[in-house]
């Protein structure tokens, strides 16, 4: 797959929890906050594009390098 492709991908929220090694208690409770990465809710299911959950994380990283 190209890397392309593999952002515009759309994970479970039990892979956005393996892929930020948090649980999915605390993504669904970051989200609940208005704090997790963007997502879509079709039917029951969140949906997290690979790209956003990816830039959600280097923003996290920017906010916390420049607290420091």
């Amino acid at each position: 797959m190209k890397r392309a492709d593999n952002d515009a991908e759309f994970l479970l929220l039990n892979e956005v929890a393996e892929l930020t090694r948090q649980s999915p208690d605390t993504i669904r409770w970051l989200r609940h906050q208005g704090k997790g990465p963007p997502c879509v809710k079709v039917g029951r299911r969140l949906l997290f594009r690979r790209s956003g959950v990816l830039e959600w994380l280097a923003q996290l990283e920017r906010e916390q390098e420049g607290a420091r």
